[in-house]
This record gives structure tokens, C-alpha cells and sequence, in this order.
């Protein structure tokens, strides 16, 4: 397959992982592969591809990682199952012509770099080439296949070493990036949900909080993230397919 958005959820992230493929049938004509982490994706839809992975728990930490590498696609865009999407969700596409041997991550709405200071030495790492990414999305291609294994084996082996405590894939990429002196990274486009309704009612370049975060540099709609409520997530899925179908002429 050439190109396609990648997800993948537990039987908790299931639901959440239906409002984003509902939601990515309006906004793009692309498909979704939708991995059930130990679970079967229980609904259908016409974008709908369906895959099933076994993962124990310290995998799971890594899971991310693996459902991109296993999706077997050329290119495409991973999202994380509790983003709902809006209108433009489409044009991360356009940056899979520039990924190289790293993907393109969104830059983080804060600055983290200097919580991750022991990985970086861990890994060798001297110095940090770029802003702190999420890792909420990844525009990918083969050519980041190493980059995506390595993050996959390091989470696996931190996880490993430090059962039942937390390792985040995000610290991770951000290191691993770093130490392919990566400059490049998407504008932040994973919008988290608080800021949705100044969104909705156009009062977001006057707050204060939001401009604090994203003031000083370029940033997008591309989606809303950290929505864990799948009926909240319908409700303001419902409200930016209205809000689209009255922008379109």
C-alpha cells in the first residue's frame, strides 16, 4: 500500500480509535490501519483496514514503533488514538516526500528537552539539534525504517530494565533524533483539547495561555489531542464536520 494513516488502541483506546477513523472518512480519502492492541477492532468503515498485534505488557511501551514498522506501508501518517481530526488533516501527506532516515514530528507546544538529560547520556548523546517533538504523530516513510526499529529496541530494552515503571516513546525519539543532528520537524499541529473552544469561537490569538504556548512559532489545527472521553470526542467530531461542510462553497 502507498500511503495511509496508521493508529493503533487497546480494548480502552478502541472507541477513541473509531471517532478518529469516522472523523479521517470526511476529512481525507486516504484509508486508516487500525491495529486492536490484544483486541479485534469490533466496527467498521469504509476507510476502515482492520489488523490485530499481541503485545505482552512491556511491549506495549513500544507499540507505537511496532504498528508503523508492521503497517508494511511506503508512507504515511501515525496518529495517536485520542486525537480527533480536522480539516487539513490531510496535508501532513504532503511532508512525506521530506522524511529522510528519521520521521517529522510535530515540535512540542513546551520546551523538554532538559528532562530527558540521563537518556542523553545513556545514549551518547552531546547535544539537542531542535526543539523537543510530540510524539502524538509521525509522518514516516521506509527510508525511517532504522530510526523506528531503534526506537523500538531502545523502549523494549528501558522497559525491560525498569518493569512496571513508565518509558515514555516520546523522550526516546526526541533523543534518537537528536543524535542524527535532525533539524527538521512539522509545525505543532496537535492542538491539545482545552484550546478547542477558543477554536471554535476564534479567540485563540487573543489568550493569553494559548499564545504562550504557541506564540512563537507556526502551529496548525491539524487535529485536537488528549481527548480520552469517546463521547465527548463524537461531540466535537460532529461539531467540525458541520463547521467544514458550512466553510465549503
Amino acid at each position: 500500500m502507498k500511503e495511509c494513516f496508521v493508529t493503533h488502541g487497546d480494548a480502552r483506546y478502541l472507541p477513541l480509535t473509531e471517532v478518529l477513523v469516522r472523523g479521517l472518512a470526511h476529512f481525507s480519502s486516504r484509508p486508516v490501519m487500525v491495529f486492536g492492541v490484544n483486541a479485534e477492532v469490533g466496527y467498521d468503515a469504509p476507510n476502515l483496514i482492520k489488523r490485530t498485534i499481541h503485545l505482552s505488557a512491556t511491549e506495549l511501551y513500544s507499540a507505537k514503533f511496532r504498528v508503523i514498522l508492521e503497517s508494511g506501508i511506503e508512507s504515511g501518517v501515525y496518529l495517536d488514538a485520542d486525537n480527533v481530526p480536522n480539516r487539513g488533516v490531510d496535508d501532513l501527506f504532503a511532508a512525506c516526500s521530506e522524511v529522510a532516515d528519521y520521521p517529522l514530528l510535530p515540535r512540542h507546544p513546551q520546551e523538554l528537552g532538559h528532562l530527558v538529560e540521563e537518556l542523553k547520556t545513556e545514549l551518547g548523546v552531546e547535544r539537542q539539534t531542535m526543539p523537543y517533538a510530540q510524539s502524538c504523530c509521525f509522518v514516516f516513510s521506509r527510508r525511517c525504517q532504522a530510526f523506528l526499529e531503534d526506537c523500538q529496541r531502545i523502549s523494549g530494552d528501558l522497559a525491560s530494565r525498569s518493569p512496571g515503571a513508565p518509558v515514555l516513546d516520546e523522550p526516546v525519539a526526541n533523543v534518537l533524533l537528536w543524535r542524527r543532528n535532525a533539524v527538521r520537524q512539522l509545525p505543532s499541529c496537535n492542538i491539545p483539547k482545552r484550546y478547542y473552544p477558543l477554536y471554535q469561537d476564534g479567540t485563540y490569538e487573543s489568550d493569553a495561555d494559548f499564545q504562550s504556548c504557541y506564540g512563537g512559532h507556526p502551529f496548525r489545527f491539524h487535529t485536537f489531542h488528549f481527548c480520552k472521553d469517546p463521547e465527548r470526542s463524537r461531540h466535537m467530531l460532529a461539531e467540525l464536520i458541520e463547521r467544514d461542510c458550512q466553510a465549503r462553497p
